[in-house]
């Protein structure tokens, strides 16, 4: 069953992920002839830069993935009080992962479950130098009314801060709105992650106007502040192992250094580790009014990602064991 009265709620994909290594680079930096690894590639107009059509990957492991299920994982494991997940799956092929989070304590009363579709999934490939190239497949993508027909039905009256995570733009900006006209007056965290550079400016607008945070890397930043300004709302902009910066309307720029990692392994989750601390941290302290205790909820978030980091997959980082190869 689902939680009476959820402290958090998460809105985001569950997918099963397809993660591989490739020893090219997908920047196209340098060619591998003889290798392979640039079969099949054509030259960029104007550059001397391959662009990478064809590659050969040489890991293959299989995960229980998506923002959505990443954030609510970490969540759970972080001695949140059963978060409230909230998201899509089709049950031609979801009751591996539905049990996999009744497993993790995870309650699934928020899904739309529907009927003889697909679950999302998605392709990720990490090259040599780290860079990442994700594929995504969202599955049943609900209209607007039904989505909040969904969203009418569960219990957020007494929420307290509800995570956004990456989802198709017109059910962040649906669900957004609706927990905007709340009696809880939730604090409300968006992180558009890769549908950020794919929001028209009206949309960005729109989205950003209902959300009370923007959490995510400097790329997605700089794109939706080119839409619309944000000085209004707190930020948590990432940037790769560079610091983090923390913009708080008001207020000086604070910036917080990201520790090395002993093991890096697979980035993929890591990011949702981080968002996942951040939205812990804030139930437990009962918000994060002021800098400092903001700062450190940054520094134990950055913990918990660079955990993250020494596993494949965005949910292994609290299991006895990681996941299995299924090809290599």
């Amino acid at each position: 069953m689902v939680a009476t009265h959820p402290d958090i709620a998460v809105i985001g994909a569950l997918a099963y992920d397809q993660i591989a290594t490739t020893p090219a680079s997908l920047t196209g930096s340098e060619g591998e002839t003889g290798s392979g690894m640039q079969s099949g590639s054509a030259l960029q107009s104007g550059s001397a830069k391959q662009s990478l059509l064809n590659c050969k990957i040489n890991t293959l492991t299989e995960a229980f993935g998506g923002c959505g299920g990443n954030i609510a994982y970490n969540l759970a494991h972080n001695g949140s009080t059963r978060p409230l997940l909230i998201s899509v799956t089709g049950t031609a092929d979801d009751q591996r992962y539905v049990d996999h989070l009744e497993a993790q304590g995870i309650s699934c009363a928020g899904l739309m479950r529907v009927d003889s579709a697909y679950s999302a999934r998605a392709i990720i490939i990490t090259d040599r130098d780290g860079h990442q190239f994700t594929a995504f497949f969202p599955g049943d993508v609900p209209g607007v009314e039904r989505w909040c027909a969904h969203l009418e039905h569960l219990p957020l009256s007494a929420c307290t801060v509800l995570v956004q995570a990456p989802f198709p733009p017109d059910l962040m900006i649906a669900s957004t709105k609706y927990a905007a006209q709340l009696s809880s007056n939730p604090l409300k965290i968006c992180c558009p992650g890769q549908y950020a550079d794919q929001l028209r400016p009206d949309e960005t607008r729109e989205l950003i106007s209902y959300t009370d945070w923007v959490i995510g890397n400097a790329y997605e930043i700089n794109h939706l502040q080119r839409a619309c300004s944000m000085q209004d709302k707190l930020i948590l902009q990432t940037n790769g192992a560079e610091e983090i910066q923390i913009f708080v309307p008001g207020q000086k720029p604070q910036h917080v250094a990201v520790p090395a990692v002993e093991e890096n392994v697979d980035p993929t989750g890591c990011g949702d580790a981080f968002l996942a601390s951040i939205a812990n941290d804030l139930v437990r302290q009962g918000g994060l009014d002021n800098p400092e205790a903001l700062s450190d909820a940054v520094q134990s978030a950055c913990s918990n990602a660079a955990r993250c980091l020494s596993f494949h997959g965005g949910q292994q980082h609290f299991s006895r064991v990681d996941s299995t190869p299924i090809h290599v």
